[in-house]
């Protein structure tokens, strides 16, 4: 099944209020981990890769005691990640350049991807991304953000 889908968040939401907890560090991207402490296997290796590639990311949450799950080789579950309007694409394209390594590595087209994107735009409003799909579509998703939904 493939999602992309768009949603206003509130100020009470858990994950609004941990972005706003850390508004003093001023960063693009960030992992955000909330009080369940849970988030997918391969955030870990996406987070490096993206370390590598852009040096503005930072941890949001306690990640002391992170657990982390995992579906299978073939479905990459990268977490939860809060990005500035300022760094959306450049985030969208390291999304892309992940998943597109990952299908070439697997040598398999079959791979499904999934995260969630908190947007934060330049008027404070959070809107959350959700994209979860087969590697193919999720790329084609990427594009249409990237071209104004």
């Amino acid at each position: 099944m493939n999602t992309l889908n768009f949603q206003i968040l509130d100020s009470n939401n858990e994950l609004v209020k941990l972005i706003n907890e850390n508004k003093d560090n001023n960063t693009n991207i960030a992992l955000l981990i909330d009080k369940s402490g849970i988030t997918g296997n391969d955030s870990r290796e996406f987070f490096s890769f993206v370390k590598t590639q852009y040096n503005d990311i930072k941890i949001y949450g306690d990640y002391s005691k992170v657990s982390y799950y995992n579906f299978n080789s073939i479905i990459m579950s990268l977490g939860t990640f809060v990005v500035l309007s300022v760094a959306l694409p450049i985030f969208l394209n390291l999304i892309s350049n992940f998943l597109q390594k990952k299908m070439d590595n697997l040598n398999e087209d079959d791979v499904e991807l999934r995260v969630s994107i908190l947007h934060k735009k330049p008027d404070g409003e959070i809107e959350e991304i959700n994209i979860s799909g087969k590697g193919s579509d999720v790329l084609l998703a990427i594009g249409k953000i990237k071209n104004g939904k």
